[in-house]
């Protein structure tokens, strides 16, 4: 064991492990004895080691045995020595999905894989990602990308993602991306999302790449016609409480149970203009006031055409995600 790394250790002795009377014992170095097996049988068994403190990501430790000797029928028979590397966290492999999705709209999922070792490259990265088993409709646009992750590599896929061929220098790494459509049917909540292993023509080298898609549904909480996601102002009241003494002419604001602005048209003439809560985002002439900072005459008879106006072009050009817009300039 001292060949592999210095101060590795392993836990021992360890009896009738392949065989009656078979032992392994030792720490630094493991000594097997006592061995045997029945014509064409075999035996498997595990020794757990100590790693030290220290050693470094990307090294990579070569364990090589003794040849091993026993008898058949009285005869002295050899057989080679077994061989193998030990890497520690030679490869980094994540992912992550952009911000919350809403159900019916599309979220953009990434994933990274970093090489940590300073002087060796690899080759042959193999992963899979069922998204069918995190969300049933959860799908990509099923187009192949190709060099996404080295030369020759290709990913993509619809429901069932892969990547192949990936490879990195030392100290490479790979970002790529591909969009995704959430299924208008999703129930709100958080869904995990497991790939498979990062795998090296075919043997697992990194850990599974883990992260939780959040969808949220787009529902009208406050019932005023305009969906959550691009309502501006939640929490609408309608009727609203203004006006407070009467609706003047050409001032607009909800006063009964529809989504339309009611006001007065001027004799003989129709009204300035014709308002719904689509128009304004969601907004009714009270919370426009305070938005603005307008006067007590809004108040008092209802939001002026201009102020209409003004606000429906303020909230087409700065409409956020469930909120206010800044709208003191």
């Amino acid at each position: 064991m001292q060949k592999t790394y210095s101060h590795f250790s392993a836990s021992g002795p360890l009896a009738d492990i392949c065989g009656t009377g078979s032992l392994i014992s030792g720490t630094s170095h493991l000594s097997f004895s006592g061995g045997s097996l029945v014509a064409g049988g075999s035996c498997s068994f595990v020794v757990s080691l100590s790693i030290p403190v220290g050693v470094q990501p990307g090294t990579a430790a070569v364990n090589t045995t003794s040849e091993l000797s026993g008898t058949v029928d009285g005869l002295v028979v050899t057989g080679s020595s077994a061989t193998d590397e030990l890497r520690f966290n030679f490869l980094e492999f994540s992912k992550s999905f952009d911000d919350p999705a809403l159900a019916g709209g599309t979220s953009d999922l990434s994933f990274t894989i970093r090489n940590l070792s300073n002087s060796e490259s690899v080759v042959g990265l193999t992963f899979s990602d069922d998204l069918s088993n995190v969300l049933p409709g959860l799908t990509a646009d099923g187009v192949l990308e190709m060099d996404v992750c080295g030369p020759g590599s290709v990913f993509g896929g619809m429901s069932f993602l892969t990547l192949f061929n990936g490879s990195l220098l030392p100290n490479g790494s790979c970002t790529f991306s591909v969009e995704l459509q959430v299924p208008s049917s999703a129930a709100e909540g958080d869904y995990e999302n497991v790939t498979s292993e990062l795998l090296q023509y075919g043997v697992p080298v990194a850990a599974p790449a883990t992260d939780t898609l959040t969808v949220y549904v787009d529902l009208d909480l406050d019932d005023d016609g305009v969906l959550d996601s691009v309502d501006v102002c939640p929490d609408t009241w309608i009727p609203e409480g203004v006006p407070t003494v009467r609706l003047g002419t050409n001032r607009f604001a909800l006063v009964d149970d529809d989504l339309i602005f009611d006001t007065e048209a001027p004799a003989g003439r129709g009204p300035g203009g014709v308002f719904t809560t689509e128009d304004t985002a969601g907004c009714s002439c009270e919370q426009i006031i305070e938005a603005q900072g307008l006067g007590g005459g809004h108040t008092k008879f209802g939001c002026s055409l201009g102020e209409m106006r003004e606000w429906i072009t303020l909230v087409n050009s700065k409409r956020s995600v469930r909120g206010t817009p800044d709208t003191h300039q």
